[in-house]
């Protein structure tokens, strides 16, 4: 019987039934058709073999689309002697050797063919043709075979004649090759080789065509196989047909239900367009029972508390001697085998207890056969285990304080803790915070301690597992670290120059309470670090006053803060001030006094100037001309004048002077009568 396979590939490989008609029908030119006839050039060809006892039988096939209606006479092709005066198409006597369906199916075809068109005639005719090269009775039917029965013995050569449908010769004939009837014509050779493979399908067969094809074409094919309980059980219910050529890579013929476990003996016989089955190739195969090494199916798992159980489907093979199971940590691999040994046959299920918590595993299946082979693995199935309790606290904690941070260190954990949260409690709080939303891998952590930078420190440790298990806290370690902080910078925020003095306005920086005093520094050139000027200010000062300064100089003022410790912030940004003219108020009058003795003069005291000013002091005779300096840059508070007139009134006054050579307002004046 013809497996689906091999019709699809006989099918594949023949493509349109007319390759193959063409092929049998092609390969001899035909004689043209008679003289003065409108028919077209014809190709035919003519087959002839010979029983050796005088029996010959004829099967012919031509490629045109020309069908003639009246049959085929047969012509003994020296002599010209009529063999057989008519072959007609559908003759009962050959249908009754047809089955029922392909007498209908004859019928048919023939009634179709006079009023077909060109196009479909042509179809139809390869189809009939198809179907006469592979099956004698068929072609005897179709009115395109004959036999021959004691003919003479010698080489002799035969023509078939087409009839028109009134049984008149249309002119269009052909003949074959000489055939001996007294001398038996060679049957098919075996083909060259045979090899047979297994595979899921079954058991796969291939050969290549048969070498020879011209004389008599071989298209057909049919397979036996010797078990170990029946021989020459035939695969092939009639003749496979194949054409002439197909592709060596694929297999030609597949037993798709070979007996398992055995060794078997597979026969090829290919089989000539005559029915005649020729000489058999053979291959032997071990066939081993594949399908016992089919995956099974609806793989389950699910994780437990310490362990993922398994299960599946198993199979209902006698041949499958057990099953592999596989673990992976991903879905591609790698896989590793956790039943080393396999698990029994009648085995569903499989519980996996080297499992850690908050772990996915996944997990497949394979078969194994009756000699340990391993068949394809299942589709995977994945679960999540549970961890067995909570982890074990952590022990051995420590805490180790630095300038300005803590590292606390604890004993690693076993291997189903994925990680650890640490938690802080400041003194005076009562709430823990957690210090890291992502879980710590290694045993350390060191705190920086921001934004506060120091203060008394609590610390405990929690272990987590895979499946975000906590364990209890861990002993508590607690330590201190001392405040080194610098205070925040001061700033200037205002500065003035005028009334020959300078004024600062500072401000802390926040937050104000770090602040103990300020230190002030001044400068004389834009490049000068300058020095610290005076001593330090209060931490409440919020302004400064220098009045060591000089009207029309240049100054430059930093001011820095101090904490109670005396560390010093860094400087705020420099300002600079030029300083103006001071006040100057009127002077005072001054005072004076004539002297005649040891030697004419007088001397005129008066109020030392303010700090930054210098005392000018003048003098006029007799209340005519202009005020003579007779002193300038004065600061002691009294001089002598004794360049004096010889009589009369002598004036004083008194100027004060700042550094920018500003002048204040003259003082009241004082007479002094020469005698």
């Amino acid at each position: 019987m013809k497996s689906p396979m091999v019709m699809k590939m006989a099918i594949k490989r023949i493509g349109l039934a007319a390759c193959c008609f063409i092929l049998l029908a092609s390969s001899v030119v035909s004689t043209a058709g008679a003289a003065g006839s409108t028919l077209p050039e014809q190709k035919g060809r003519l087959y002839a073999v010979s029983d050796g006892k005088g029996l010959v039988q004829l099967l012919w096939f031509h490629s045109s689309d020309f069908w003639p209606e009246g049959g085929w006479r047969i012509l003994d092709a020296t002599t010209g002697r009529v063999l057989k005066e008519r072959v007609a198409p559908g003759d009962p006597a050959a249908l009754a050797a047809l089955p029922e369906k392909s007498q209908k199916a004859v019928r048919e075809t023939l009634g179709k063919l006079a009023a077909a068109p060109a196009k479909e005639r042509k179809k139809l005719l390869a189809l009939l043709g198809l179907a006469a090269g592979s099956d004698w009775n068929y072609a005897r039917a179709a009115g395109l075979a004959a036999t021959l029965e004691e003919v003479p013995g010698g080489a002799a050569t035969y023509r078939v004649v087409a009839l028109d449908r009134k049984g008149t010769p249309t002119g269009f004939s052909f003949s074959g090759q000489p055939v001996d009837s007294r001398v038996a014509t060679p049957l098919a050779p075996a083909p060259a080789w045979l090899r047979a493979e297994a595979d899921t399908s079954g058991a796969a067969l291939f050969w290549p065509p048969l070498d020879d094809q011209a004389s008599l074409p071989v298209l057909s094919y049919t397979v036996e196989r010797d078990d170990k309980q029946v021989k020459n059980v035939p695969l092939t219910k009639t003749p496979i047909f194949l054409g002439s050529s197909w592709d060596l890579k694929e297999s030609t013929f597949v037993d798709s239900s070979p007996p398992v476990e055995q060794l078997l003996t597979y026969r090829v016989t290919a089989i000539d367009l005559f029915g005649r089955r020729g000489l058999p190739a053979a291959a032997r195969l071990f066939m081993p029972d594949l399908r016992a090494l089919r995956p099974v199916t609806k793989v389950k798992a699910k994780g437990h508390e310490g362990e993922v159980t398994v299960t599946w489907e198993p199979l209902e093979n006698p041949h499958t001697s057990a099953y592999l199971v596989e673990r992976a940590l991903s879905a591609s691999g790698a896989y590793e085998p956790v039943t080393p040994k396999g698990v029994k046959r009648g085995t569903s299920s499989y519980r996996d207890t080297a499992v850690m918590g908050g772990v996915h595993y996944y997990y497949r299946i394979r078969s194994v056969g009756p000699r340990g082979d391993l068949g394809q693995p299942s589709d995977y199935a994945v679960a999540m285990a549970r961890s067995k309790g909570i982890p074990a606290a952590p022990a051995g904690i420590k805490i180790e304080a630095g300038r300005d941070r803590l590292r606390v260190t604890w004993e690693s954990g076993d291997d189903k803790v994925a990680g650890y949260f640490i938690e802080q409690r400041a003194e005076g709080n009562v709430k823990w915070l957690r210090l890291n939303s992502v879980l710590l891998q290694q045993p350390r952590f060191e705190d920086d301690l921001k934004p506060a930078g120091h203060g008394t420190f609590s610390y405990r440790v929690i272990a987590v597992t895979r499946d975000a298990r906590e364990s209890r806290p861990s002993k508590t370690v607690t330590a201190t670290i001392e405040e080194r902080s610098f205070p925040p910078a001061p700033s200037i925020t205002g500065i003035d120059g005028a009334g020959g003095k300078v004024i600062l306005a500072i401000r802390p920086g926040p937050p104000e309470e770090k602040t103990d005093r300020f230190l002030i520094i001044r400068a004389v050139e834009p490049k000068d670090p300058g020095v610290v000027f005076g001593d330090p200010l209060p931490g409440s000062a919020r302004t400064f006053t220098d009045t060591f300064v000089k009207p029309g100089r240049h100054y430059w003022y930093s001011v820095a803060a101090l904490d109670k410790k005396g560390n010093r912030s860094d400087l705020s940004s420099p300002v600079v001030v030029r300083v103006g003219a001071p006040d100057m108020p009127k002077p005072a009058k001054p005072a004076a006094q004539f002297l005649a003795k040891p030697f004419k003069r007088v001397e005129v005291t008066f109020e030392a100037p303010a700090p930054g000013l210098t005392a000018t002091v003048q003098r006029r005779i007799a209340d005519r001309g202009p005020w003579i300096t007779i002193a300038r840059n004065e600061l002691s508070g009294s001089i002598v004048n004794t360049s004096l007139p010889a009589q009369g009134k002598v004036s004083y006054r008194l100027v004060h002077r700042a550094a920018n050579g500003a002048e204040s307002e003259p003082s009241d004046t004082t007479d002094i009568i020469i005698p």
